[in-house]
């Protein structure tokens, strides 16, 4: 095992790290700490985004089963086509339903048989709550 021996040419060189060591050190540390915070920044963001986003869905689906069972204030008399519409506001944005008949194709035909309708009535609603705007089918 090698000792260090203080009068050698390579006494300084036993007593520590140099300075451009240090330095270059310090530099690779700060630049993976940087790496990480801004990894750790951008997983706030996306959590943060995801957050809003399952708010939204939440706030629309409430809105959305309040239509389908006549419990939401704010509706307007159908108009001579049969639209319905619902205007007001809910957890602080303002929020336009509207409701109206359309035709699909059947989804039970290849099970009913050939006796069964090519088509059924059912009703779009078209959903626009702040800034975000959706449609559904639903059968009533």
């Amino acid at each position: 095992m090698p000792t260090c021996d203080p009068t050698s040419r390579v006494a300084a060189r036993c007593r520590g790290f140099t300075l451009l060591e240090a330095v270059l050190s310090l530099i690779i540390l700060t630049a993976v700490l940087s790496i990480c915070l801004q990894i750790r920044v951008q997983g706030v963001h996306q959590a943060n985004t995801v957050a809003r986003m399952q708010q939204e869905d939440q706030a629309i689906e409430a809105l959305f089963q309040q239509a389908i069972h006549n419990a939401l204030p704010g509706e307007a008399p159908p108009n001579e086509n049969g639209v319905r519409r619902w205007e007001g506001e809910h957890l602080g944005a303002s929020y336009t339903i509207e409701r109206q008949p359309a035709r699909m194709a059947n989804p039970a035909l290849a099970v009913a048989g050939p006796d069964a309708a090519p088509t059924v009535e059912v009703f779009e609603y078209t959903m626009t709550w702040g800034e975000t705007t959706t449609s559904f089918y639903w059968h009533r």
